[in-house]
C-alpha cells in the first residue's frame, strides 16, 4: 500500500488527508520502517531514498521547516522575511526583538523581548541555542493555501476576545482564522509573492504565512508551513487536488 509520510506534530491532518486518498499514514518516528518512497510528503523531510518523492520533495520541506536558512533563501532571492541570527547575549541588538528556535511550531517558542533590562531577567539557559528575529509592527495577518500553482483558500487572523488578543497572532494568544470567500480582486501583491515563492522553493503545496506592514508598505513572509492544519472543507480542497496528482 502506498503511503503518506508526516511529520508527528501534524498527524491529525495528516492522518485525515492520508484516510481520504487512500494511503497508509506513516509517522516520521516509524520512516525506517518504509522500504520505497512515500507518495506524499506532509512536513516530514525524514528518511532518504533512492527515487524520493516530488509531493513535496525533501529538500523542499528541509528548507522550509530550518528558519535561519528559509530566512536566507528569502534575501538572497528577492523576498522579504525576518532574518534569523543566533543569539549571543554581548552582540549589540536593537529592542525590541523577538527570541525564537530555529525549529517551530504554531508560535509556542516566542519570547518578545522589549528592553535590556527584560533581556538581563531572562536566564541564560533560556536564551542559549535561540535565535534573534527583528520585531515588525503589522497591521494584520494572512495565511494563503496554495496547490499545485493555484490559490485553494485564503485566510485572515481575527482576535477571539479583542481585549485579551496578544500581538502576537497564533491560536494560542487569542486568535482564529477567518475564511475570505471574494478574494479575486483583493490581497493582490499577497497572491504575487505566493506564486513567485513557491516557484521559487520548487514546491508543491503549502500554507504561507505573511503580514502587511504598513510603515513598509509589504508584506513580510512569516513562514511557508509544508503541513499545516487543515479544517474539515480545507481537507477536502486538499484531498480533491492531490488526486489529480497521484
Amino acid at each position: 500500500m502506498q503511503t503518506l509520510l508526516y511529520n508527528r506534530k501534524s498527524y491529525v491532518s495528516a492522518r485525515a488527508l492520508a484516510t481520504n486518498l487512500g494511503l497508509k499514514p506513516i509517522s516520521d518516528r516509524k520512516v525506517d520502517d518504509l522500504s520505497s518512497s512515500p507518495l506524499v510528503r506532509y512536513g516530514s523531510s525524514k528518511g532518504s531514498f533512492s527515487e524520493d518523492t516530488d509531493i513535496n520533495s525533501r529538500s523542499a520541506i528541509s528548507l522550509v521547516s530550518n528558519s535561519m536558512k528559509f530566512s536566507e533563501f528569502c534575501f538572497s532571492n528577492g523576498f522579504f522575511s525576518p532574518i534569523y541570527r543566533r543569539f549571543h547575549i554581548e552582540d549589540d541588538i536593537e529592542f525590541p526583538f523577538l527570541l525564537r528556535d530555529n525549529y517551530h511550531h504554531g508560535g509556542k517558542d516566542i519570547v518578545f523581548v522589549e528592553n535590556k533590562e527584560q533581556l538581563e531577567s531572562i536566564p541564560f539557559e533560556d536564551t542559549y541555542g535561540k535565535y534573534y528575529v527583528p520585531f515588525y509592527d503589522t497591521q494584520y495577518e494572512i495565511r494563503i493555501h496554495w496547490m499545485f500553482g493555484d490559490i485553494i483558500k485564503l485566510f485572515v487572523k481575527r482576535p477571539i476576545d479583542s481585549e485579551k488578543a496578544s500581538f502576537i497572532r497564533s491560536s494560542y494568544k487569542g486568535w482564529r482564522y477567518s475564511l475570505r470567500e471574494d478574494i479575486e480582486n483583493k490581497y493582490t501583491k499577497a497572491k504575487e509573492i505566493t506564486h513567485s515563492l513557491c516557484a521559487a522553493l520548487d514546491i508543491r503545496f503549502c500554507a504561507i504565512d505573511m503580514a502587511y506592514s504598513k510603515e513598509r508598505d509589504q508584506y513580510i513572509i512569516w513562514e511557508v508551513n509544508s503541513a499545516p492544519g487543515l479544517n474539515l472543507n480545507t481537507l477536502k480542497l486538499y484531498a480533491e487536488r492531490l488526486r489529480e496528482y497521484l
